[in-house]
């Protein structure tokens, strides 16, 4: 029985992911940002001028989070 509990608690523990998960996961965020935007775009449910501005400003942040990728993981 304790066998089992220790079992269950260990799987229950959040698991340490790798730095470079996370960049990636941030990165892949943004990404789909961008796709969900440009698909509004192209369902009228947004204009191209406000599109632009989420737009530029989701671009922005994948290439900040590129540098700091590349600077934080040394690549």
């Amino acid at each position: 029985m304790i066998k089992i509990i220790i079992t269950l608690v260990q799987l229950l523990q959040p698991y340490e992911l790798p730095e470079e998960a996370y960049w990636g996961e941030a990165i892949n965020n943004v990404q789909d940002q961008i796709t969900w935007v440009e698909e509004d775009i192209s369902n009228g449910r947004i204009s191209e001028e406000e599109a632009q501005y989420y737009l530029d400003n989701l671009n922005r942040t994948e290439d900040l989070l590129i540098e700091l990728y590349k600077l934080n993981t040394n690549k």
